[in-house]
């Protein structure tokens, strides 16, 4: 859904040379939608981490950074390399590169080399990183905090409270940041949410195909409306995922077995995905090749993520998993 979203995106810059999709809607609306189920998603995986020892939380986070980190610098120095091809080669600025190898925590991007559209190469997606790193951040915190009983409580407490926030904020505040700040929170209360709601009652009424029927009609009029970006689409993304947890296969296409092994290169798909689209189109020179070009693009996508997802993806996350594994068996 994302590699869809910014193919729009690189085909306006190519075409009009502006960041923008135009009339599109239904494109601008797949993009933050996927973008939510992963925060929502990342709510959901880390919701039951109870209070751990400080050896094993440094073991949490030597895992996340050999997720994470790997690939992500991959992909940030093939953009610092075609900024030095297209930009200028004497404009050099090692601060500006630095930034660039943060692993996503800091996601500061400047421009490499006076090559302005340097944060566009990779169509800027490590701005998710960010948000995942202060959702590891804020763990040993809420696991002091709150006990896993009251964990409902307070993720359906933040819920309301951050839609509240969002609505003020949208009408009189007019700071986007800031509303966003609270869309991404809930995001990632709707993942807790999604953990520790157990009522058979509330299972049945968000599976039901009455509101499977209203979140589809609400998802159309988010897309007419092309107000895509707003709360009312995370909403649609905690109603799907938690019909997915519950059972629920998206009209099949989750049994669909060359889609779950997509899924599986899905991190470096979307990391990979911008420069592929980035070079695919500064490669275009007419309309009349878009086609075929575009299709090329996009099996170089999935062929350039499946080699980055086994050799340096999964190869760098297990190392840490069996060093683990080991450490745990020499104290036994």
């Amino acid at each position: 859904m994302v590699v869809l979203h910014h193919y729009m995106f690189n085909y306006f810059l190519w075409k009009d040379g502006y960041w923008d999709i135009n009339g599109y809607n239904l494109f601008r609306f797949l993009g933050p939608l996927a973008v939510y189920v992963f925060f929502i998603i990342s709510g959901y995986l880390f919701s039951s981490i109870e209070k751990k020892s400080f050896p094993k939380w440094i073991e949490f986070y030597k895992k996340r950074i050999f997720r994470i980190i790997p690939v992500c610098l991959i992909s940030s120095i093939i953009c610092i390399f075609i900024s030095y091809v297209l930009g200028n080669k004497k404009d050099l600025s090692v601060l500006n590169i630095s930034y660039w190898l943060d692993g996503g925590l800091l996601n500061k991007r400047p421009e490499l080399f006076g090559f302005s559209d340097s944060n566009l190469i990779n169509a800027g997606v490590t701005w998710t990183l960010h948000w995942e790193w202060l959702l590891y951040i804020s763990l040993p915190f809420i696991s002091l905090i709150l006990k896993k009983e009251r964990r409902l409580i307070a993720s359906v407490a933040v819920s309301t409270l951050c839609i509240i926030a969002y609505c003020v904020i949208k009408k009189y505040v007019h700071d986007t940041d800031l509303s966003n700040t609270f869309k991404y929170i809930f995001c990632f209360s709707c993942g807790y949410t999604c953990r520790f709601m157990k009522s058979e009652r509330l299972v049945r009424y968000l599976t039901s195909k009455i509101t499977i029927l209203i979140t589809i009609l609400i998802s159309i009029i988010i897309i007419i409306s092309g107000n895509t970006y707003g709360i009312p689409t995370a909403m649609v993304a905690f109603i799907i995922f938690y019909n997915v947890i519950n059972g629920r296969s998206i009209f099949g296409l989750l049994k669909v077995q060359g889609l779950r092994r997509i899924g599986v290169v899905s991190y470096s798909i979307y990391l990979m995905h911008g420069i592929c689209w980035f070079i695919g189109f500064h490669l275009i020179t007419k309309d009349s090749n878009i086609i075929t070009m575009s299709s090329l693009t996009f099996l170089t996508i999935i062929i350039l993520s499946i080699i980055t997802s086994l050799l340096i993806e999964y190869p760098s996350y297990n190392w840490t998993k069996n060093t683990s594994k080991n450490k745990t068996t020499q104290l036994k």
